[in-house]
């Protein structure tokens, strides 16, 4: 009889247990980020919408998922929270005897916040960045940002301008040449009376005549172009670097341009009168002038030229040569 009741009392306990077991539920998740990659580390809180004191605290794992058994068949609140992150909450109910799943997105904080932003933030936070890098020296660092500010060129209204001149100078600082180019063509293409971006696409073309001698002649062009028009748009009365027009007679000399190389070589002389190589430049074009002797007014013009560079600096190397021109014409 005791074995029987002992038989009967273990039954009973085995029953209870499978009819208990079988009530609970089992629930998991999947954690994502914006770009729908796991999140780790996430501390997710199960609350029963029934028994508001039953709460677990969990943690997703490295594949962004975390799973609770044992839990009644009830709705459960579900918290997701990480430094970081969007804090997300969902509901799920948990049917009896079987295991649910429910899908989590956490978006990240700065994600959140760009979505909330309008082009014209986006363009000009990335502006104020490239901006802060290039006080920082950073300068490859900063043209990064400039051309994410410049995504979007109608965003950065005024600054537009402003951006493309200081990507350039970034550029051409860094020796790049021909994205600098690009960037002041662009410039002056927004403010066609930038006499100093003319100035310097002009020395950029001089610069790629250089490292580009299959085109040297197009970049001569081009440099000359550059440099007569931010000699056209420089403000009156201000003063000029009296390379400029001297730069501008040089490249002259290399379309064999004698006229428009003297003409410069004057210009820079107007600038400083004891300017050593505009002065020098102009004597030899003068002499390579074919038949001048028979020119009578350019010939007295340049043997004016000649008699003063010989005053000025009669040890010269070039001095004795020019003596003996001037012998030649006399």
């Amino acid at each position: 009889m005791r074995k029987y009741l002992l038989f009967s009392l273990v039954a009973m306990m085995c029953f209870a247990f499978l009819l208990l077991a079988d009530t609970r539920g089992r629930l998991t998740g999947n954690v994502v980020d914006e770009k729908g990659e796991p999140l780790a580390g996430v501390k997710v809180t199960l609350k029963d919408s029934k028994y508001e004191s039953f709460q677990k605290i969990l943690e997703t794992n490295e594949k962004g998922r975390f799973e609770q058994s044992g839990l009644q068949p009830h709705i459960f609140k579900i918290l997701c929270e990480k430094e970081g992150y969007a804090t997300v909450e969902a509901e799920k109910k948990v049917r009896m005897g079987y295991s649910v799943h429910i899908d989590l997105q956490m978006p990240s904080l700065e994600w959140v916040q760009q979505q909330s932003e309008t082009p014209r933030d986006v363009a000009a936070k990335a502006y104020n960045q490239a901006l802060d890098l290039l006080e920082q020296g950073k300068g490859s660092e900063a043209i990064e940002y400039f051309r994410k500010a410049l995504e979007n060129e109608d965003a950065l209204g005024k600054d537009l301008y402003k951006a493309y001149k200081l990507m350039g100078k970034t550029f051409f600082d860094n020796n790049e040449q021909k994205d600098a180019r690009l960037c002041f063509e662009k410039v002056v293409e927004l403010k066609p009376d930038d006499f100093a971006s003319y100035f310097l696409l002009g020395k950029i073309h001089d610069k790629l005549r250089e490292e580009d001698m299959d085109n040297e002649d197009y970049h001569v062009e081009k440099a000359i172009m550059y440099w007569e028009k931010g000699f056209e748009n420089f403000p009156k009365g201000q003063p000029m670097d009296r390379t400029i027009p001297f730069n501008i007679g040089i490249l002259y000399t290399k379309q064999n341009n004698t006229d428009k190389a003297i003409e410069w070589f004057k210009q820079a002389m107007e600038i400083d009168e004891k300017f050593h190589d505009a002065h020098m430049q102009l004597a030899i074009q003068y002499m390579v002038i074919p038949d001048i002797t028979s020119k009578a007014e350019l010939k007295k013009e340049a043997v004016g030229y000649l008699e003063s560079y010989i005053a000025l600096y009669p040890n010269d190397p070039l001095t004795p040569s020019f003596k003996e021109t001037l012998k030649q014409w006399k």
